[in-house]
């Protein structure tokens, strides 16, 4: 039992890490963007194009997740009744 609450404890430390690794790339990319910004400010097209880039691939993600968050569910309800 104790070697099933470690892993589970390691398992939620691995997720925590890769959440935080995923936040560190977002806000790298962030930051180069900024600065090629800066060297070459866009108008305000580039802007509302990119803006609207960026929320399409926001919505697809987050339905990504809910996918997987209804699988997870789905998964953990058959193992729970078997």
């Amino acid at each position: 039992m104790a070697d099933n609450a470690m892993l589970k404890t390691l398992e939620e430390f691995n997720l925590k890490i890769q959440g935080i690794d995923s936040l560190i790339d977002c806000k790298g990319r962030m930051i180069n963007q900024l600065r090629l910004d800066v060297v070459n400010p866009p108008n305000r097209e580039e802007i509302e194009a990119r803006m609207t880039t960026a929320i399409e691939e926001l919505d697809e993600l987050v339905k990504q997740r809910k996918v997987l968050v209804d699988n997870k569910h789905a998964l953990a309800t058959a193992h729970m009744n078997n």
